[in-house]
């Protein structure tokens, strides 16, 4: 790895087939990367590290986040995060982020992320603070099926208002056989002047499976 920082590697994407596994510390000595892609690690930053000046693409699964990571991450424009852990110990500084995607995180310390003034894609999977997502200008809304249950059960309904800015809507998983779900993609829809854009894939539900 350190050979490769010396000759300014660009692109890592590093994937773990095995048990959880902490990366070298050498992966942060490569200070030229543009995309850090880590599947099944621990993300931990020595004491040292400034962050990654040149980073614009992040891709991580099922990373584990070390308690007090904080990063710098000027040119960051993407940041994906999927199935990781202690989210809300990845405390970093992107203020050129426009694409955000966070899907099955048990944490939502990235609210804070949605401020960011060049932000204007987000797909964010049953989040709970979903008036913050909302307030988001020209901002795309990803939902399943089993959030549009929700939806039409009334439990969002005061968020709703802030729905005038989405200008992407993009249903995922639905059941057109579902009347609950099809209530609340109306519900979304109808309170979405502004979309332009409309994306719906089916998928239909489990049977048996309990919602409520």
């Amino acid at each position: 790895m350190l050979i490769l920082a010396r000759n300014n590697l660009r692109v890592l994407d590093f994937r773990n087939s095995n048990r959880i596994y902490q990366i070298p510390s050498s992966v942060f000595s490569c200070l030229e990367l543009r995309v850090l892609g880590l599947v099944n690690c621990i993300f931990k930053l020595p004491l040292e590290f400034k962050g990654f000046q040149n980073l614009e693409d992040i891709v991580f699964s099922k990373v584990n986040f070390s308690r007090g990571t904080v990063i710098n991450l000027p040119q960051l424009k993407a940041l994906t995060l999927f199935r990781c852990s202690n989210v809300n110990s990845f405390n970093i500084k992107a203020e050129m982020l426009q694409i955000l995607r966070v899907d099955t995180c048990p944490e939502d310390m990235l609210l804070r992320l949605l401020h960011s003034r060049h932000l204007y894609a987000v797909k964010v999977c049953l989040l709970k603070s979903l008036n913050e997502l909302l307030r988001i200008r020209r901002s795309a809304f990803t939902i399943d099926g089993y959030f549009l249950k929700f939806m039409a059960a009334g439990t969002f309904s005061e968020w709703l208002s802030h729905a005038k800015w989405l200008t992407r809507l993009n249903f995922q998983s639905v059941s057109l056989g579902d009347l609950d779900q099809l209530q609340g993609a109306l519900c979304m829809i109808r309170n979405s002047p502004n979309v332009k854009l409309l994306r719906v894939t089916y998928m239909p539900m489990v049977k048996g499976l309990k919602v409520f």
